[in-house]
């Protein structure tokens, strides 16, 4: 959520998130830091058509939320929570952050949309491409 207030222009260091809204989030601190930050929840939804449809047609940010773990392969279960970077009819790319505190970019097919059970907080039009 962080990388996306950034990206659209948030001074806010990580820093300064911990401090404000600490690191774990329930479901009410999770979207009352999106309010803080400016990006108001538009829906979730686990549509990939959805999905694609507000990123790309109506310029919406999105994060993803995925309930297995993102290595391919793996089926443990893993909440894990991504922003979406890229989507078309047949696959989508997402920025994840590292355990190890880098980041990375990973491709995926649509089918792992399914696989990975992703799901998606559409936000308010906002570009972080």
């Amino acid at each position: 959520m962080l990388k996306i207030a950034q990206l659209r222009g948030s001074t806010m260091t990580t820093e300064t998130f911990v401090e404000h809204f600490g690191i774990v989030l329930n479901d009410e601190q999770y979207f009352d830091a999106l309010r803080a930050l400016g990006m108001p929840l538009v829906k979730t939804t686990a549509d990939y058509s959805e999905v694609a449809q507000a990123f790309n047609a109506e310029h919406c940010s999105v994060l993803l939320f995925s309930e297995v773990d993102l290595t391919t392969g793996s089926t443990t279960p893993n909440k894990h929570c991504s922003v979406l970077v890229r989507v078309d009819l047949d696959g989508f790319c997402i920025w994840t952050p590292r355990q190890d505190g880098g980041e990375d970019r990973v491709n995926f097919s649509r089918d792992h949309w399914y696989v990975k059970q992703f799901s998606a907080a559409i936000l308010a039009p906002g570009d972080v491409r």
